[in-house]
Parts: C-alpha cells; structure tokens; sequence
C-alpha cells in the first residue's frame, strides 16, 4: 500500500499578494531604467568632445579648472613614438586668433622664443601660456631656448639676445603685445606672435594646435 500524504495548499501572504501585484509595474520601471541609461550613456559619447579642423578634443574638469584634451603619437630622434598629451586651458574651436603662414620646425634644431616682456608681464596666465608652449616643444623631443629681442637688456641680464636676424635657420617664436592678437610667419623660420589685451593664452595655444594642424596635414 503506498502511503498518500495530504496535499495542504499554501496561502498567499500580504507579502505575496502584494508582489504579484506590483510585480508587472516594477519590472516595467526598471526596464525604463536601463534603457534610459543606456540612451544616456550613448548621448554622453558626444558630450563633452570639441572638433576642431579634424581633431577631437575630449573637455574635462578637474574642480573648477576645464581642460581640453588631444592625444597623438610622434616619432622620436631614437626611432620610438611617444604619445603626446595636448592640454588647452581654452576652447580651440572658440579661438579665433588669426594665423598668417604654414608653421614649419626645421628638423633637429632647437626652437629660439624671444619674449619682449614689455606689457606681457602683468598678464595672468602668462606663466600658464609659457609653461604650456615649452612643456609641448619638450614632449616633442624638441630643445628650446629662450632669450630676449632687445641687446642692451641681453647683455645686463646676460640672458641670450634672439632675434630672426641671428638665427635664421632656427625656428624663432618672437612673443610681444600690439594692438591686435595674430600670428603671422614673417620669413622661412620667423613668428611674430602678437599679444592684445592679454590675450597671452590664446595666442599661445592657437600657435601649438595651428602647429599640430600643419604636421599633420
């Protein structure tokens, strides 16, 4: 004789009820959810991303500081290739400082920047325009040296005395204020880069992309 055990039926609780009836509404919601994360996460591809004459700019926060972003890869004296961050302070597609003249570096010579200080030295990012024009000239493996145009001033600092006159086959970036911010190629190796209102950081900056626009092209 098989034994037959009394089947008990099992009583939905509050709980349970309440699950089954609710269940339908929160899987409908958490699927809204993810498929608004998901439409999000595709959207933020684009945000934050800056095109400027074919490159792609990534802008970032660091705190209240923005930065915008370029990486590239360039080839060494050794033969290696080195990735090279581009960081600007300023949007490069927002820059409108204006460039007369493909800028060329002539290969394996140092770059000479010649800074008459006169009206540059109260600006306040000139030490962030400065520092980011040399920290891009060593990231390219390139060697620079600065001095100032006027001789008299060379020879009482005994700072070296540069002009595109005595270096001709260098690269010679001569920084001075005017009346309008521009940047204009004067002979093979010669920039004149002009400085109003302090513009001091877009011309800068202009100068590095405009000379990472020309290597490519």
């Amino acid at each position: 004789m098989v034994k037959k055990n009394k089947v008990v039926e099992k009583k939905d609780t509050a709980i349970d009820k309440n699950l089954k009836t609710y269940a339908p509404v929160v899987l409908g919601i958490g699927g809204f959810i993810i498929v608004v994360v998901v439409l999000l996460y595709f959207v933020s591809q684009g945000v934050g991303k800056v095109e400027y004459n074919g490159l792609t700019f990534i802008k970032e926060r660091y705190g209240e500081v923005v930065i915008y972003h370029y990486s590239y890869l360039t080839s060494m004296d050794n033969g290696n290739a080195r990735r090279v961050d581009l960081l600007l302070r300023g949007d490069p597609s927002e820059n409108n400082v204006p460039v007369e003249g493909e800028i060329v570096y002539p290969l394996g010579k140092p770059v000479y920047l010649s800074i008459n200080s006169s009206g540059l030295d109260e600006c306040k990012y000139s030490t962030i325009a400065l520092a980011g024009f040399s920290g891009f000239i060593a990231s390219n493996d390139i060697v620079l040296k600065a001095g100032t145009p006027d001789k008299e001033q060379s020879q009482k600092n005994n700072s070296t005395y540069v002009t595109c006159e005595n270096y001709p086959s260098n690269m010679v970036v001569s920084l001075k204020s005017g009346s309008e911010s521009k940047i204009e190629r004067t002979s093979p190796y010669c920039y004149e880069l002009e400085v109003a209102n302090c513009e001091i950081l877009p011309v800068m900056e202009k100068f590095i992309v405009q000379s990472v626009l020309d290597a490519k092209g």
